[in-house]
């Protein structure tokens, strides 16, 4: 069979590999040669100038092979643990850097090693250990970076890792995957989205590059490494002259780079006097002040007096001009206090945590984002509290208005918030208001002459925030820069970047202007001046990556088809059975049954959707509040508001009533099966709770509190009741009470919202895994690992929780609730708790969530 082909760089050639030791090379026109290598042949690579090509073993060794077919000379693969078998092999095609150091062809091991080679003629590979088992590697298009998808020994929950690197073998970020194996990575041609497949599905994750780069009026600046690797250059553009440029040389690596109102600050570090900030000119790139610093800089901003820099978990200001020259302050953001200068390397080793992941300054204010979701606005110079802000996540992004009066917040989610800089009282934490911005933002700007006007890019667009209106702008992949007298300017840095000898011109700018239309209001024009046609989105240099220590933004999201409406007057509750092919939906007082395959999208107005109305000797006379399907078998149980049960059988094509119950003047509020099929449990509004299987009643208890929700043990062995008393009570097989499960919310009592416990074990001995999810309506979801945790895991989603619903695999469980701005979501989080999608759903509530048999699709439903 065909292991792995590939086409030569130019498409004239395609080289082919076989199992059984064949390989061919071939053209348009014909086979060019075709070889029997005697082994089992794994992999193929192309040299960037299709001169020859890469034929990996399953004997792990790698073989040079010219157009001719003949074996010119093998890598050295062995590695530094010996020799593993091969996990992936990927030669970049794109124009090399002059710099040693820049490589090009990635073989990787199953052992956890990656070899990076220069090109077929490197003696000395660098060898990263990854300590992963690897699956497979993939560069980016550009060559700025190489992903490397493996899993971890022993790694909680089954979960695989990414791992990006830059050509230089910087790790720059790691992004976790909630799968059990990956089988391959691709990249689109912009480099900035991966596309992860697994088995049964993928996952995409959008990036971008923290570049070095800063704007201020007419002015562009950003930092390039020399071509040698003596140090770096930062680049003033006066982008009204095109191509005059100004460059400024420094020996050590550019940390830190911002532009105010006629000057930037730049900071480095020097391993003889440590970290340093300078005050420069814009206009002339001529110093104007240099002070060393006690932290080492990870973001920096100048207003017209004061340097503002923050690392860690410091915040330093330094007066370069003014009446209070040369005057220094440290502010601490763990202690929140001002801080002697004296005492910071002191404190830096007392173990308390880095929490500062953003930062933004401007005239009066500073925004401090952290890592806790927590974002605090103070008063410039003296850091007094402003108001204190809380995202659902991490914050990512931070950004203040030209007056200081509203912040800007984009979360680990990659969803942007906006909030006023103070409130009434400082001291409590506010939650911040979500924008209707679409998904995966990943920077923001304020106008510098409008403080209620900001701009946003959102993957590769562009939108302008005016108050509660949110415009698109064309499809871009530059960077905003400014949002200036109703124009934006995005700059196409990468591709001044993917060549940086040349100077940059006019045609890296994009400009859109709002023009007022008499018939339709104010419009978004490109600017006709600056209207050149588009460069190649992906650059045909060498592009530089950001320096060791920068990052990267990806965010992890779910693959996810468009959200499909079906329609059903009444629909309360709704349940998946993949191995039949039917949808059972509770509408009014009857049960309906879709027929749909779990392989396609639901669509109502195809042929996928035909309905089946379940009739029979008993019905039900009131809302069914609740449907079931029973595991394993063709049983279906329906529960309504009149206390009545019915369990349908589904025999020769058709349907038929096999047994029937009913609890009077109360409603069957809610039922489950068992893992195996065998039992149902029905628990009713005025406490009774009643187990039974097709042939008789096992128990039935009154526990003397309404119920609301019920949940099996994965075993089958014990039953969960959630009451109305926000208690979960835990019954044995014989329907006695032998415990509770500790659902005490931290902020205090709350009504519960579901019980999900799902229905394979975990295998996971470290207890980081979670099984068993218990959702409250104040937002908070409490992972257990069983009944007899006493440690759960405590979520605070900053919803009001409707329901949970566990996907058929265990990796992820499916939250829904509604948020503060009073909009619906459905969140994706793994059994560790992680967050890896948040989606928002067009409805004012919602009253289910039901997993198709793959956990591939998701059905949410609202109330009638």
């Amino acid at each position: 069979s065909s292991r792995h082909l590939g086409w030569s760089g130019d498409g004239s050639r395609l080289c082919a590999a076989f199992s059984n030791g064949t390989a061919i090379m071939t053209s348009l026109d014909g086979i060019v040669w075709k070889k029997d290598w005697g082994l089992e042949l794994r992999l193929v690579a192309w040299s960037p100038d299709s001169s020859c090509t890469l034929i990996g073993t399953s004997t792990h060794e790698v073989y040079t092979v010219n157009l001719e077919g003949e074996v010119t000379h093998s890598l050295p693969v062995s590695g530094e643990h010996g020799g593993a078998p091969l996990a992936g092999m990927r030669w970049h095609h794109g124009p090399r850097s002059p710099d040693p150091d820049y490589k090009t062809l990635a073989v990787a091991l199953e052992n956890g090693e990656v070899l990076l080679f220069r090109d077929e003629h490197d003696p000395d590979p660098m060898i990263l250990d990854t300590a992963m088992f690897i699956f497979c590697v993939e560069w980016c298009r550009n060559g700025q970076v190489l992903a490397i998808a493996g899993k971890y020994e022993g790694s909680p929950g089954g979960g695989c890792e990414v791992g990006l690197v830059t050509s230089r073998g910087d790790l720059v970020h790691r992004l976790h995957v909630p799968t059990a194996a990956i089988t391959k990575l691709v990249w689109d041609s912009l480099g900035s989205q991966l596309a992860i497949a697994e088995e049964t599905g993928m996952f995409m994750s959008a990036v971008r590059w923290d570049h070095l780069a800063a704007a201020t009026g007419n002015f562009l600046l950003y930092a390039i490494r020399n071509s040698d690797d003596s140090g770096q250059q930062v680049v003033f553009w006066d982008t009204r002259n095109e191509g005059t440029v100004k460059a400024r040389q420094y020996s050590s690596n550019v940390l830190a780079l911002a532009a105010g109102s006629g000057h930037c600050v730049v900071a480095s570090f020097d391993t003889e006097v440590g970290p340093w900030v300078q005050v420069l000119g814009v206009n002339t790139g001529e110093e104007v002040g240099l002070k060393v610093v006690p932290l080492t800089p990870q973001h920096v901003g100048i207003t017209d007096t004061l340097v503002v820099a923050a690392g860690g978990r410091f915040v330093y200001t330094w007066c370069y001009s003014g009446s209070s020259l040369d005057t220094e302050t440290v502010f601490d953001a763990v202690t929140a206090a001002v801080v002697d200068i004296a005492k910071v390397p002191e404190l830096m080793d007392d173990g308390a945590e880095d929490i500062l992941e953003a930062f933004s300054a401007t005239q009066t204010v500073v925004a401090l984002g952290r890592g806790d979701g927590l974002t605090e606005c103070r008063s410039l110079p003296d850091f007094r509290l402003l108001g204190r802000w809380r995202t659902p996540l991490p914050v990512s992004r931070v950004a203040v208005n030209s007056s200081g009066t509203k912040i800007a917040v984009i979360d680990a989610s990659t969803t942007l918030f906006v909030s006023p800089c103070a409130c009434d009282d400082p001291a409590v934490v506010q939650d911040m208001t979500r924008t209707a911005a679409p998904a995966l933002a990943w920077s923001v700007l304020w106008a510098d002459d409008d403080p209620d006007l900001c701009v946003a890019v959102c993957g590769i667009r562009p939108v302008v925030l005016a108050g509660d209106e949110v415009i698109d702008l064309p499809v871009t992949n530059g960077y905003a820069c400014r949002l200036h007298m109703g124009a934006v300017t995005t700059v196409l840095l990468e591709d001044i970047l993917a060549a940086p000898e040349e100077n940059p011109t006019l045609a890296h700018l994009r400009v859109h202007r709002s023009v007022y239309e008499p018939e339709q209001g104010s419009v978004w024009e490109l600017h006709p001046d600056l209207a050149p046609e588009a460069p190649k989105p992906d650059g045909l240099g060498w592009l530089l990556p950001p320096p060791a220590g920068g990052r990267g933004v990806p965010a992890l999201t779910v693959l996810k088809r468009s959200l499909t409406p079906v329609s059903r007057t009444g629909l309360q509750d709704v349940m998946w059975n993949s191995d039949l092919g039917f949808m059972a939906l509770g509408c009014g007082h009857a049960v309906e049954l879709l027929t749909v395959s779990a392989a396609t999208v639901l669509d109502a107005a195809s042929g996928q959707t035909q309905a089946i109305l379940l009739t029979g000797e008993e019905t039900h006379t009131a809302d069914v509040v609740s449907v079931r399907w029973a595991p394993q078998t063709n049983y279906l149980a329906s529960s309504d508001a009149a206390g009545k049960v019915i369990v349908w059988k589904h025999d020769v094509g058709e349907w038929v009533q096999v047994v029937s119950f009913e609890e009077a003047s109360t409603v069957a509020r809610s039922l489950e099966w068992s893992r195996e099929g065998t039992h149902l449990c029905v628990a009713f509004d005025n406490g009774t709770a009643i187990v039974g299987t097709l042939d008789a009643i096992v128990w039935k208890r009154d526990l003397g509190v309404g119920l609301r929700c019920v949940a099996w043990s994965p075993d089958g062995t014990l039953v969960l009741l959630g009451t109305s008393k926000d208690e979960v009570q835990i019954l044995d097989s014989a329907g006695e009470v032998t415990g509770s499960l500790f659902v005490a919310s931290e902020n205090g009592g709350a009504p519960l919202a579901d019980i999900k416990w799902h229905r394979t074990p975990s295998l996971v001995p470290d207890g980081d895994c979670k099984n068993l999810a218990v959702a409250l309506e104040n937002g908070e979801v409490l992972l257990f690992r069983d009944h007899l945790d006493n440690d759960p895991l405590v979520l605070d989603t900053a919803m009001l929780v409707f329901c949970v619903e566990w996907c058929h695999s265990g990796q992820v469980l499916a939250i829904a609730g509604k948020n503060s701005g009073g909009g619906c979501e459905v969140g994706f989080i793994t059994p560790r708790g992680d967050l890896v999608h948040r989606m928002y759903i067009p409805a004012p509530s919602i009253a289910g969530l039901v997993w198709d048999g793959l956990g591939s699709q998701l059905a949410i439903t609202q109330p009638d």
